[in-house]
Order: C-alpha cells, then sequence, then structure tokens
C-alpha cells in the first residue's frame, strides 16, 4: 500500500513532454544533455538562475528523453 498523494504521470503528460523537448529541439541551436543525482542541490539552482530567460531545463525520465530526442 502506497501512502504516496503523488499522482502517476499518465500517457498524455508523457506525449506532452516530448512534443516540448522536440519544440525545444527546433528552437534552439544547442542541446546539452546532463544527469544530476539531487535536483536541489546549489550548483543545479545557480545553473537555473544563469539560464533562466536564456535556456531551458528539462526534468524527464531517461527513457522519455530518449525518444523525444
Amino acid at each position: 500500500m502506497s501512502l504516496t498523494k503523488t499522482a502517476k504521470k499518465t500517457l498524455d503528460h508523457k506525449k506532452a513532454l516530448v512534443d516540448s523537448i522536440r519544440d525545444s529541439i527546433d528552437a534552439n541551436t544547442y542541446v546539452w544533455l546532463f544527469s544530476v543525482g539531487d535536483m536541489r542541490n546549489d550548483g543545479l539552482q545557480d545553473v537555473r538562475k544563469a539560464w533562466k530567460g536564456t535556456g531551458r531545463i528539462i526534468y524527464g525520465k531517461n527513457k522519455v528523453v530518449a525518444k523525444a530526442l
């Protein structure tokens, strides 16, 4: 029995993520792909602040992102 109240990602959510990634690829010149162990670390927050307005960071499962690319 799961005690979490988080809803699972639906197929529609995954399709929207794939479409969003593909749109971003068409709109931008470069694509950077990297892996992050802890999304709340200070280094990642600095990167997010630096790229605000000029780039986009997309979080997703590896298989969904790989299929979009």
